[in-house]
């Protein structure tokens, strides 16, 4: 099986307004591989569904402390393989028609970790910029939550 046209696990934090506008923008997309969206929280579910994922990337998963996981973005494919942050992003754009030239500047020596290095920027202060859902909505609500400034 190509890396097109495969279904990805996309590991996300379901509580964070950014990682749930970025989930809905991606989903109106024509993406080429199969993109399966699981907010990390659902992990704790014992009904999820884990089992077209090789070990030992299932076992990772299940195993993972969940602030580990909560920290960035994950994709996981059907080999297990786990990318996650910046990496995550570009996988799944360059399954995207037009996007795809991004992953040739990832690779690009010293942009791959500039893109990191934002990546995790913006991700520490994802709450205080963007909010996160009210606890008791599962994501359907858009109550906007104000975390502490300095974070």
């Amino acid at each position: 099986m190509s890396r097109h046209n495969q279904e990805l696990l996309v590991l996300y934090d379901g509580n964070c307004n950014l990682c749930l506008n970025v989930v809905r923008q991606i989903r109106q997309l024509r993406v080429r591989a199969d993109l399966r969206f699981m907010a990390v929280q659902s992990l704790r579910n014992e009904a999820v569904d884990l089992s077209r994922i090789a070990e030992p990337a299932r076992t990772w998963l299940l195993g993972s402390g969940h602030e580990q996981l909560l920290d960035q973005l994950h994709i996981v494919d059907p080999y297990g393989n786990i990318e996650k942050g910046a990496a995550a992003v570009i996988r799944i754009l360059q399954n995207v028609k037009g996007f795809a030239w991004l992953n040739g500047l990832y690779r690009v020596p010293g942009l791959g970790r500039a893109a990191e290095a934002l990546y995790r920027f913006i991700a520490k202060r994802r709450y205080a910029w963007f909010g996160t859902v009210d606890a008791g909505c599962n994501g359907s609500c858009r109550t906007k939550t104000r975390m502490n400034e300095n974070n």
